[in-house]
């Protein structure tokens, strides 16, 4: 499993989709209380999506929402977590899986 902070990244520090090693290790800069979990979610394992998942998500009607779709089945959160997810810590999952969608 890869830590968030290892990925390899270009010379404008995005991450290279290519070299990245899933399931990455995300921990939560702000905790997500969700009220279906009996406790705060504080890291993330985020695997590769595959391709059926890639095609489902597409089908939505904007990119955010692809994206969104995305991060929810890469991270196993329900949509309604991922929306409730901090922005910061949206933005940095969700730049695991661009290159997915």
């Amino acid at each position: 499993m890869t830590e968030y902070s290892d990925i390899p990244r270009d010379g404008d520090g995005k991450p290279i989709a290519a070299e990245i090693t899933f399931p990455v290790r995300y921990e939560l800069l702000t905790p997500l209380e969700a009220e279906t979990r009996p406790e705060p979610v504080t890291e993330l394992e985020v695997r590769e999506p595959k391709a059926a998942e890639a095609e489902i998500a597409n089908r939505e009607r904007s990119p955010t929402a692809t994206t969104m779709r995305l991060v929810s089945m890469a991270s196993g959160l329900s949509i309604g977590e991922v929306r409730e997810l901090g922005l910061r810590d949206y933005m940095r999952v969700s730049e695991l899986l661009l290159d997915f969608s």
